[in-house]
């Protein structure tokens, strides 16, 4: 288990980006860059300036407005405590901010297989793309060609050292979510303890919750489970737990969560192993009805 303050991981800027505008962030939790279920959860604050073309990635994400208000023009836009899901091969855009904005960010392998570039795989490649063409307005081109190609295609093509490729297209759209419109739910047998189910996608069943707990209160998690603390404080096993701090349980892990002196409240997302063709997605997760 993964437990880890927002204190102890300093703020960064991203000096390699393929898009317009400041990028800080802090690396809260990261998986293994060699497998397909890779993942990344910042804390991302970019500025006014920020902007990005319309375009996809062949990896998921997740997001949950904390600052600020980020526009995605004809698909939506978030203001603070919204949450999107943003599928793998799904157009989504532009992007641009006119504030501040701060976010949590959870990028992650999709159900293609297709895996996810680490943050330093990725600012190696764009430095090194710079020294032989040019980024600009989220797009990329190459010294002596007057082309452009989408940014994340250029660079993942330049990782991978073939054509950018996608899975079979599953949304039409990002997801976008408003919490405070979905009931708090009691979970049966934690007293004190509420849920809200926002959704669950693709035939991995990837869950996102928000659960809160009153003081006192406790709920057992196991699974493969990424926990990020909206409000109050509490514990998860022997480690104190307060706003902004992410967790991790791996697979075949468990711990029970408690509630605190201030109401705590946690985005959850389950994310179960990925499905093999012809395989089962395994046994249901931490808080599925029966």
């Amino acid at each position: 288990m993964k437990v880890v303050p927002i204190e102890t991981r300093p703020m960064l800027e991203r000096t390699n980006n393929a898009r317009p505008g400041s990028y800080f962030y802090n690396q809260m939790l990261e998986g293994d860059e060699t497998s397909p279920e890779n993942f990344s959860m910042q804390l991302v604050r970019t500025g006014d300036a920020f902007h990005s073309p319309r375009h996809r990635h062949n990896f998921d994400q997740i997001r949950l407005q904390l600052e600020g208000e980020n526009s995605y023009t004809r698909d939506g836009s978030m203001a603070p405590g919204s949450v999107a899901y943003f599928p793998e091969s799904t157009p989504y855009g532009p992007q641009k901010t006119e504030t501040d904005t701060l976010i949590m960010l959870l990028q992650f392998g999709g159900t293609g297989g297709l895996g996810y570039p680490s943050e330093p795989v990725y600012h190696k490649a764009v430095g090194e793309m710079k020294a032989r063409g040019v980024f600009k307005d989220g797009f990329y081109t190459p010294a002596g060609s007057d082309k452009g190609k989408d940014a994340f295609e250029a660079v993942w093509e330049h990782i991978n050292g073939r054509p950018c490729e996608y899975a079979p297209q599953r949304y039409n759209a990002a997801v976008f979510m408003n919490p405070e419109a979905f009931d708090w739910v009691p979970v049966d047998g934690c007293t004190g303890v509420e849920r809200k189910l926002l959704g669950s996608f693709t035939e991995r069943k990837v869950d996102i919750a928000m659960v809160r707990l009153q003081a006192g209160a406790s709920l057992p998690l196991s699974g493969h489970l990424i926990g990020f603390v909206n409000s109050g404080d509490g514990r998860i096993g022997d480690s104190p737990v307060a706003r902004h701090t992410a967790i991790e349980l791996s697979a075949g892990e468990s711990a029970v969560l408690k509630g605190g002196a201030v109401m705590l409240e946690v985005l959850l997302i389950d994310l179960p192993p990925l499905v093999r063709t012809g395989q089962p997605s395994g046994a249901r997760r931490t808080l599925e009805p029966a």
